[in-house]
């Protein structure tokens, strides 16, 4: 999809990557309009300050998604600098984003941006996810790309010790065990089935998961996809991938969550994002994309 860079916001991102890194600045979002804080010489913060945009059509199906849904609330696992809490906190649906960030900067840009936009919502717990309560050593990765400190490969740059919790308990000590989850996203560089070991009671009740699928990552840190998508077809889920466009500049088609079957998910071994569905939400989920459909 081609993307074009905004001239004034690109114009800031050059004088920021002239000054010291650590340097953040403001932008804004090119659809929504709400803020963010970003480090011009991280990855997500270039793309946000150049294009206005993130994960596109990721966004724009979450926000149709959520635009239609009952009350209830959203779990955020490796928030980052809050692109997703934030958007999911503007519906009237969502009553909570509980939004897990163990790296100490972005957890800082995060509550920034939540702050600048005003959002009271937003639940943000510092600290890694997994398949327990405890601590664990979180490796740091270059800083043109923030997201990618990982619980499971040492790049040689140095780590430090976060605390550790899983998702069961956290919503448990929130007060959030029975609440209904609309969403739950979790991208945490291949520690995906750990953290979904350690969710099984919010499973029940969640209706959608949206996992970044990286097979290579979490085999390679000793974790296994297969009991993973085990886990998650016994609560009832069906995989799904996104096919379409969200970009105005080049389709008025909005993105379709479309079933992957078994046997193909099995094939996969490059980085992608599955949506996780149980079924009798499909109904409703198919609703609302003929919806956006008809706007756009």
């Amino acid at each position: 999809m081609r993307r074009i860079p905004r001239p004034l916001q690109s114009m800031k991102l050059l004088l920021a990557w002239m000054m010291p890194p650590g340097t953040s600045f403001q932008t804004y979002a090119i659809d929504s309009k709400l803020r963010f804080i970003v480090q011009c010489r991280d990855v997500i913060g270039r793309h946000i300050a150049k294009y206005g945009r993130f994960e596109p059509e990721l966004t724009e199906w979450i926000g149709g998604y959520l635009q239609s849904r009952p009350k209830g609330i959203v779990v955020d696992v490796g928030a980052n600098l809050g692109w997703h809490a934030v958007h999911a906190a503007q519906h009237d649906s969502v009553t909570s984003v509980v939004a897990f960030e163990p790296d100490a900067t972005n957890a800082w840009l995060l509550d920034r941006n939540l702050t600048i936009n005003d959002i009271d919502k937003v639940v943000v717990y510092p600290c890694a996810v997994g398949a327990s309560v405890g601590r664990a050593h979180l490796h740091r990765y270059k800083r043109s790309n923030n997201g990618r400190h990982s619980l499971i490969k040492n790049y040689g740059l140095g780590s430090r010790v976060v605390p550790l919790t899983d998702v069961d308990s956290a919503l448990e000590a929130l007060g959030l065990a029975q609440d209904r989850v609309l969403l739950m996203k979790i991208d945490v560089e291949g520690f995906e089935p750990a953290v979904l070991a350690g969710a099984v009671k919010t499973l029940d009740r969640a209706d959608v998961v949206i996992t970044e699928y990286t097979p290579q990552l979490s085999r390679a840190g000793g974790l296994s996809v297969e009991e993973m998508t085990d886990r998650l077809l016994s609560a009832g889920f069906v995989p799904h991938q996104l096919a379409g466009k969200s970009s105005r500049e080049s389709s008025k088609e909005s993105s379709k969550a479309v079933r992957v079957e078994l046997e193909e998910l099995r094939r996969i071994e490059d980085q992608t994002d599955i949506l996780w569905i149980k079924p009798a939400m499909n109904d409703a989920i198919a609703s609302s994309e003929q919806a956006a459909q008809s706007a756009s």
